[in-house]
């Protein structure tokens, strides 16, 4: 009797794990109408700095290829753990820009070009969030709470549930130096530009957390990045100071060009 009841147990277990495997291998295509919904929004923070390279036409010609690469691309993502951990939408995001990117590319603009051009985009992307909304989100960033919550999920990436995920270490401050921080010893967007052939564009994936943060009021700053060929990547944050502007980015401590 027993030994029907572990059967019948391991059974169990492999069914049910068969299926959610069938649900994080469609966790992507089964919103395909959303994610390119979401891409045609992010397009729009994307049409000023190309228009500065190329005409109306051909702009229009470099949003539909572009949109043809993503919609590709959707399969081809990682699971990383959906809305149970950090990170899918970073990933969907900078998909959506390799996506451009690629598009850029096959329009004859040069690396740096491509590097200004994301630059810009995800400048306008965040520029586009109401100030006071940004304000508000720095400040829930930084409560006390927050961070609470942020080092459990850190600690959980380093299960390393999902191999494509991120893997986060908290990082408290030793000398007041810096309110809150966290290393990324493994980075998502990283391992998926590297099977993408794309790591040459990553640096430039990097700097969009400066708007960010800079629209959130707080102050942030990095010393070195996967992306620039760091061991790791390491945030801090602060609640009084400045956020540098990322670009250009060789006054930035990551940048190794």
């Amino acid at each position: 009797m027993d030994l029907c009841f572990q059967r019948l147990a391991l059974l169990l277990v492999k069914v049910v794990n068969t299926l959610l495997g069938d649900l994080n291998m469609n966790y992507y295509t089964n919103q395909r109408a959303k994610l390119m919904k979401g891409f045609e929004k992010a397009f729009r923070c994307a049409e000023e700095p190309i228009l500065k390279h190329f005409n109306n036409d051909q702009t229009t010609a470099i949003h539909e290829h572009a949109r043809a690469i993503f919609s590709d691309m959707i399969p081809k993502l990682p699971y990383i753990g959906g809305k149970k951990l950090p990170g899918t939408q970073n990933l969907i995001g900078s998909a959506q820009l390799l996506a451009i990117i690629r598009a850029l590319e096959s329009a004859g603009l040069s690396r740096n070009e491509i590097g200004e051009t994301v630059y810009k985009i995800l400048e306008n992307t965040f520029e586009r969030i109401p100030r006071f909304l940004g304000r508000v989100m720095g400040r829930i960033m930084l409560s006390s709470a927050f961070i609470k919550k942020r080092q459990a999920l850190m600690e959980r990436t380093q299960k390393r549930e999902y191999p494509e995920a991120f893997v986060t270490v908290y990082a408290p401050s030793k000398d007041g130096s810096y309110d809150f921080g966290q290393d990324v010893m493994e980075c998502a967007v990283h391992k998926f530009y590297r099977a993408q052939d794309a790591l040459e564009y990553l640096p430039y994936i990097c700097l969009g957390d400066y708007p960010m943060f800079r629209r959130m009021g707080v102050r942030f700053y990095r010393t070195q990045t996967l992306g620039n060929g760091g061991d790791l990547c390491d945030f801090r944050f602060s609640r009084q100071g400045e956020t540098m502007r990322g670009w250009p980015p060789e006054s930035l401590p990551e940048w190794r060009g």
